[in-house]
């Protein structure tokens, strides 16, 4: 039997369990408060649409992206060695590399590569050998296809959708991906070649001191014979050299020949240029210049430094060159030789009137790649496209605005040669090369009527394109050739007929001797390499 409790007792229990049941609906709602607001103040309060109430989020502080970090080794120029070292400027600490650096929002590190080119070579070997890499690195082209194949390189392709200043940028100009394809992938950002409206043949031609020809009062010559007639014209009324060069560089008379490449075109097959009637007939018509000392009779042991001294000392009439030693090597020359200013002339035609042939190499004139074992991808894609936007490029052509140039009213660039002059170095950091951003330094430069003089010479030339400089490498047919070594007996013969050491009469025992060391085996592999690949 349960006790009873009376009335009174009964009473006070009933209060006291009233009281405890209000204190704690009391605390419930208190924490259930606090829950709320807590929760509201840690994160951003959303309506009941589902939306980010931006008031209360913006009353928050909120802690600043980490910029991405990025390692690149880049190219070298030899802007690293003169300007920057004699001017003590930081590779990694200067305006052009802390600009892009700003403005592209990367922590970027440029790492200079090695002077001497089979050095550098050596070392990227080393350096894709381990786990130690880049995240973007320049390459040459024998090894970018090289390494590719061995799957050293990331595929490239799928962060171009994300690139959109970069693609806009290289596809402005024809083939530059499709050059860098291997086995139809990408597996690099290439840039643009940047003189890609000029002839890779000699790039210039003959250069001649413009003012004694028109002391002579010879005319523009066109045809190879009327070249000839202007050195014997200069043999006979100067005391001047009419010709000379460094070594066997007469790539504008080879042009007018239509032998400058070392091959030709027969059918769907390419055959070696040495064997043909027309290489003879420009051994023939070198022959003739050297037995008549039109042609420095020292040509063959001569140097660059040695072809500059003789026409800074007032010796030598014209050579056969590129249009930047116009404005490098003899840019002085009116000031040591008064009144004596340099000219290019137009591309010489054949002998019977027909156009000389000039070629053209690669489109593509760096190639930047991303290793595999790279940490940061995503930043290196992210930097390449920046590289190609507006405000990059304007940094590349001109420098820093309102110090190394300013804008005028129509949004054009003003500059003076000096201030140009004084950012020169801005080269070392140019990873999107185009056609433009040359263009821009050569006038800033005063190089322009150089390079203009050399394209107008060119026009009515025929103009192909060099076939072998768009393949591959082929590591089966730099072996042949590398065994036969039949580009040394051919440059020792080909001095002895220009030089008269063998007689013209000789050539075809030249054709003989040629195959006798291998000519056909080389020629099967060059065709090989080509139907493989073409």
């Amino acid at each position: 039997m349960k006790p009873k409790l009376e009335g009174g007792k009964i009473m006070k229990v009933t209060k006291l369990l009233c009281l405890i049941l209000s204190m704690l609906i009391l605390m419930s709602a208190v924490l259930g408060c606090t829950t709320s607001t807590t929760k509201s103040s840690t994160s951003s309060n959303t309506t009941s649409t589902g939306k980010t109430d931006s008031s209360t989020a913006s009353s928050e502080p909120t802690k600043a992206e980490k910029p991405m970090e990025l390692k690149i080794r880049m190219h070298y120029h030899g802007e690293i060695d003169t300007t920057m070292a004699t001017k003590g400027i930081d590779y990694n600490n200067n305006k052009i590399a802390n600009f892009h650096r700003e403005h592209s929002g990367i922590n970027v590190t440029f790492e200079p590569a090695l002077a001497n080119g089979e050095q550098e070579r050596q070392k990227q070997a080393l350096i894709l050998a381990s786990n130690d890499v880049p995240d973007l690195m320049h390459v040459n082209r024998t090894d970018y296809f090289k390494y590719a194949l061995q799957g050293a390189f990331e595929e490239t392709e799928p962060y171009l959708k994300n690139m959109p200043d970069y693609v806009a940028l290289v596809e402005k100009y024809e083939g530059v991906l499709d050059a860098v394809r291997v086995n139809g992938k990408l597996y690099c950002f290439p840039s643009i070649n940047e003189a890609q409206d000029m002839n890779n043949t000699h790039g210039g031609g003959i250069m001649v001191r413009k003012d004694v020809m028109d002391k002579l009062g010879i005319a523009t010559p066109k045809t190879i014979e009327d070249f000839y007639n202007m050195w014997k014209t200069v043999k006979e009324q100067t005391n001047y050299i009419p010709l000379s060069s460094a070594g066997d560089g007469f790539s504008a008379i080879k042009a007018a020949f239509r032998v400058a490449l070392d091959y030709k075109e027969v059918g769907d097959k390419l055959e070696y240029i040495w064997i043909q009637s027309e290489f003879k007939e420009y051994l023939t018509f070198m022959n003739r210049l050297y037995k008549e000392k039109l042609l420095d009779q020292e040509y063959i042991t001569m140097t660059s430094t040695n072809l500059t001294e003789k026409f800074m000392g007032d010796q030598l009439y014209s050579t056969n060159t590129g249009w930047a030693y116009a404005c490098v090597q003899v840019r002085d020359i009116g000031q040591k030789i008064p009144g004596a200013y340099m000219a290019f002339l137009p591309q010489p035609t054949g002998p019977n009137g027909e156009k000389a042939l000039l070629f053209k190499n690669w489109p593509v004139q760096k190639i930047w790649v991303i290793p595999k074992a790279a940490k940061n991808k995503e930043a290196a894609a992210k930097f390449m496209n920046y590289m190609a936007t507006k405000e990059a490029k304007m940094t590349q052509d001109y420098g820093i605005e309102g110090e190394d140039y300013t804008l005028d009213a129509s949004g054009n660039p003003v500059y003076t040669q000096e201030q140009q002059m004084n950012v020169t170095w801005r080269i070392v950091y140019e990873m999107m090369d185009t056609p433009e951003s040359f263009k821009v330094r050569l006038v800033g430069k005063g190089y322009d009527w150089a390079y203009n003089q050399a394209l107008e010479g060119q026009k009515d030339a025929d103009m192909t394109t060099n076939l072998l400089a768009l393949l591959p490498p082929s590591e089966e047919f730099q072996k042949v050739q590398q065994r036969l070594a039949l580009d040394t007996f051919i440059k020792e013969e080909v001095a002895k007929f220009i030089m008269g050491d063998r007689p013209i009469s000789e050539f075809d025992n030249f054709v003989q001797e040629l195959k006798s060391k291998g000519l056909d085996e080389q020629t099967e592999a060059l065709n090989k390499w080509y139907q493989e690949n073409k």
